[in-house]
């Protein structure tokens, strides 16, 4: 009597394309809600929330383009030429990705130190994002996002014989090794670095300093205030610490790569899979935290719901 096996490895990958895929429905449907919300409702306009809005729009496309990944497993692009080259560059590789994980990344420092003129340098207001200028910083986000990235889409091309895509000779491991060094340092490192120390002197500042010297003179306007800066400073944080614990797997894995390659091949997924999760998240940090954020998306369901029944 033949027995029935399980292979352990084909459960496995079922339950991560299963969490894969709930992870990018939520994801996808709760960011763009959180770009209709802040779009709509005026209250909602600030330079945080137009920054949240851009880190909402880097974990659409991240969400978008990892299905995409998959493509070349099943679709053959033999005989394609520069067309089968450009889907590698933007397509079916991981370099949009990227690009937006690194401009999420940047994202939420240049929210750090935003909040950071704001809570321990209000009167240095040269230094502060307004609503005309954070267009600015989220364009400048994105190039350097791009930049920093760029030379994984020159160094791409669609191999034939093996049908699926690589990369050019001159992007050699060493060459690889150095440039994921790079990038670890300058994005992971130096970013959060930054992020790290503004939210330690936003805190001091807040919770602190600021309580301890003004609390018994603070009149009520200026308590409500503080009480404002707190909620927005929480969200925030709350974001950016979220964001780190699901990156730190990820990260830690890439740097084991060319330590562990066993280790990396056995839980590339499920680290990937985590670090995604972190994009279907952030909207319920949202609605959680801020009672506008709730009752922002609390009104386009509402009205989502009315038009579907006229």
């Amino acid at each position: 009597m033949r027995e029935n096996i399980v292979d352990p490895k084909n459960s496995r990958d079922l339950m991560i394309a299963t969490v894969g895929s709930f992870v990018f429905f939520i994801g996808i449907a709760g960011n763009i809600l959180v770009v209709v919300a802040v779009w709509r409702k005026k209250s909602l306009h600030s330079t945080t929330n137009f920054l949240l809005v851009n880190l909402a729009t880097s974990d659409i496309t991240s969400l978008v383009f990892s299905p995409l990944l998959m493509i070349p497993k099943y679709v053959s692009f033999t005989n394609q030429g520069s067309l089968a080259d450009f889907l590698c560059m933007f397509v079916f590789s991981y370099h949009v990705i990227l690009t937006a994980s690194i401009v999420s990344i940047l994202t939420l420092t240049v929210l750090s130190v935003e909040r950071y003129h704001a809570v321990v340098k209000p009167m240095n207001i040269g230094m502060r994002l307004r609503e005309g200028t954070v267009k600015y910083a989220i364009v400048s986000v994105w190039v350097v996002g791009i930049l920093l990235t760029l030379p994984m889409y020159i160094n791409s091309y669609y191999k034939e014989s093996s049908e699926d895509c690589r990369h050019t000779s001159y992007w050699t491991r060493a060459v690889s090794r150095t440039y994921q060094v790079f990038l670890i340092l300058f994005v992971v490192v130096i970013a959060f670095a930054i992020t790290g120390f503004s939210y330690f002197h936003i805190v001091r500042e807040m919770y602190f300093k600021k309580n301890q010297q003004n609390l018994a003179s603070n009149s009520a306007a200026e308590r409500l205030r503080n009480q404002r800066k707190r909620r927005v400073v929480k969200l925030s944080l709350t974001v950016t610490l979220v964001f780190a614990v699901f990156l730190l797997p990820f990260a830690v894995l890439i740097t084991m790569k060319y330590f562990n390659e066993r280790a990396y091949r056995s839980y590339y997924k499920i680290a990937a899979i985590l670090f995604f999760s972190e994009a279907g998240i952030n909207p319920f940090l949202y609605a959680f935290q801020s009672a506008i954020f709730r009752h922002a998306f609390k009104h386009i369901l509402k009205c989502s719901c009315r038009a579907s029944n006229m």
